[in-house]
């Protein structure tokens, strides 16, 4: 297996390795392709919620399906995605802890992934 990332968890923890097994069998427009259906069906609706007016996400995950399309070139939709992240950071430092709660859950037993950060609705 190719150097592993950073997670948030345990990298062999036996709860991640059948999805490590199934990225493993992926190629990498496979993963792109996840990764971004995923950003667009779960996190765009939810900052969408509470930021409507912040096109940046949008622009981004546009720029991302022209890049998986062929229709652009990475650095052209790198420029959105970028611009993108930087607004997401600001949100995240700033403006997040008045907008929204932390929700509260249970502890899973397992230490690295108990003291991840938390969901918020």
């Amino acid at each position: 297996m190719p150097k592993a990332r950073k997670m948030l968890s345990n990298w062999d923890a036996p709860y991640i390795q059948p999805l490590v097994k199934l990225i493993e069998t992926q190629s990498k427009s496979t993963l792109a392709h996840w990764a971004v259906d995923y950003a667009e069906r779960v996190l765009l609706p939810l900052w969408s919620k509470y930021y409507p007016d912040d096109l940046r996400p949008q622009n981004a995950l546009i720029a991302a399906w022209q890049w998986l399309s062929g229709e652009i070139k990475l650095p052209e939709a790198k420029t959105a995605i970028l611009e993108c992240h930087a607004g997401v950071c600001l949100t995240r430092c700033v403006l997040l802890p008045w907008r929204m709660k932390p929700v509260q859950r249970k502890s899973t037993g397992n230490a690295d992934h108990d003291r991840s950060p938390g969901h918020f609705e």
